[in-house]
């Protein structure tokens, strides 16, 4: 059976961010309560070396996992609320951390959306939201990362 996709939430740092930083975390979570939270990191200066293109490919890892049922049911009551954003509130994301929050239908298509990337600051739904997404403890961490350097270094000696 295939999972169908229930709330897609991308966090994206526009912060100043160096070789091992994080770049985005995306949560999947899909209508049976299952997730896939995918973090990118950008890779480190002896990985970069290794691509030969100008901006190398980020680094990712992947954590999945399901939701307890409670936790599941409050995220379905707290994406039903409107609106999303406040349309009072006239925030936009320059640097810092945006975000952009999409919630679907069982056929696939778009339920609503926060519409685009930008800060949540001060939009009291989009951060309850945001609250209630799975937590991992190494979603902003690299350094769990073994660099593609020295795994490749290590394959060559295992193969010599």
């Amino acid at each position: 059976m295939k999972k169908t996709l229930f709330l897609k939430a991308v966090e994206h740092n526009w912060g100043l961010a160096g070789p091992g930083d994080w770049n985005t975390v995306t949560w999947l979570i899909y209508h049976d309560a299952s997730y896939d939270i995918i973090s990118a990191f950008n890779p480190s200066l002896e990985d970069a070396e290794i691509e030969e293109s100008f901006l190398p490919k980020l680094v990712e890892k992947k954590v999945a996992g399901a939701m307890e049922s409670d936790d599941f049911s409050k995220l379905c009551e707290a994406i039903k609320i409107d609106p999303w954003r406040d349309p009072s509130l006239d925030v936009h994301a320059c640097d810092g951390v945006a975000w952009k929050l999409e919630a679907y239908r069982e056929d696939g298509s778009i339920e609503k959306t926060s519409g685009k990337l930008g800060y949540i600051y001060g939009d009291r739904v989009l951060k309850t939201i945001v609250s209630m997404l799975p937590k991992d403890e190494n979603l902003y961490d690299s350094s769990a990362f073994i660099s593609i350097k020295r795994i490749r270094g290590a394959i060559e000696n295992i193969t010599e």
